[in-house]
């Protein structure tokens, strides 16, 4: 008995092994693609991989090229040309100088930026073209190879190397060594005399040069856009009329504002006054309308750091009566309507 189920037990197990070999036999005769290695997927496995690297290699090329274009890009806030500004960086950069100390100290010396300027002083020598290089110099920069100094490229290599060779000073000592040369710079130093008139303009500069690069930026970033639907009902935000208003106010009329207005997400500037800065401009037009030459000086030593304190606290005072009223809005990324 148990013979006999044994032997029907055998049929199925034979049918399937026959059927197993024979699709076996049939996929290898017509290649099925499943049970045996396709040599044009391996080929085309491989073709994928080299066109991966080759995407890789063609995205950094990209990026590179991008990051020399915003190199070709004039940069607003220096008043040169595309040709200039490359020229003076590259030279600040040779020479381990701050581009910004250069421009502010540039434009001290020469407001109106023209490379033809010369300017005699009382003493015989003559300062020239847009860094106002003294004749006092000519040896030293003709070693330099420079030869023409209305020539604006040589004159942009002397004045950046004049800089570098004042390295060891810093701040207003450096810049009223540029404009006294650093003899002149140490006799006022050793009468008490640290900050001086040019000293404070370069100063200024560097602070004016500084706030119209953030606006630049401000503008720039002004291209990206954001979703009304990412910013919260109290945020402000600005027309291009520099109107203000709150997210609320324009979900709460959309139909106008899609169809009128270009909206931007702003940023928030809070007035803030320095009471130095306040007292030595003071000092300053009075001395440039009505006072002798070296009376700011003097006058400006004069000032404590306790004067300063008491007109700093009366101006803070002033300023936080209102804080609603003390704050300005500039424009940052517009706003694009999603609802």
């Amino acid at each position: 008995m148990k013979n006999k189920y044994q032997g029907i037990l055998i049929i199925p197990i034979l049918l399937i092994f026959y059927f197993t070999v024979g699709s076996l036999e049939f996929n290898l005769k017509h290649n099925e693609p499943s049970l045996m290695p396709n040599i044009n997927e391996l080929d085309y496995n491989s073709q994928i991989e080299d066109i991966e690297v080759l995407q890789a290699d063609i995205e950094d090329k990209l990026q590179e090229l991008k990051a020399g274009l915003e190199e070709l890009k004039p940069d607003e806030s220096i008043p040169l040309s595309l040709e200039l500004q490359i020229h003076l960086k590259n030279e600040c950069e040779k020479y381990g100088v701050d581009i910004n100390e250069a421009v502010a100290i540039m434009l001290t010396e020469n407001p109106k930026v023209d490379p033809e300027l010369v300017h005699k002083n009382k003493n015989g020598t003559i300062d020239t073209g847009l860094f106002q290089v003294n004749s006092c110099r000519k040896e030293e920069i003709e070693s330099l190879g420079i030869t023409d100094l209305k020539d604006p490229k040589q004159n942009i290599t002397a004045g950046v190397y004049i800089i570098s060779t004042l390295d060891k000073y810093s701040g207003e000592q450096k810049y009223t060594a540029y404009n006294h040369g650093e003899g002149g710079m140490k006799k006022l130093a050793n009468r008490g005399i640290t900050s001086t008139e040019y000293s404070r303009k370069v100063m200024a500069k560097l602070r004016e040069r500084e706030w119209r690069r953030v606006k630049i930026l401000r503008r720039s970033e002004g291209n990206k856009m954001v979703k009304l639907s990412e910013l919260k009902n109290e945020d402000k935000v600005m027309d291009e009329n520099s109107n203000v208003y709150t997210v609320e106010e324009v979900k709460n009329d959309l139909k106008y504002f899609a169809k009128e207005k270009e909206l931007y997400t702003t940023v928030v500037y809070h007035a803030s006054i320095d009471a130095r800065t306040v007292l030595e401009d003071s000092f300053e037009r009075e001395y440039e309308d009505n006072m002798y030459e070296d009376w700011i000086n003097f006058i400006m030593d004069d000032i404590t750091d306790e004067d300063v304190e008491k007109v700093q606290a009366v101006v803070d005072e002033i300023l936080s009566r209102n804080k609603e009223q003390n704050i300005s809005y500039y424009q940052s990324k517009k706003i694009y309507i999603d609802i």
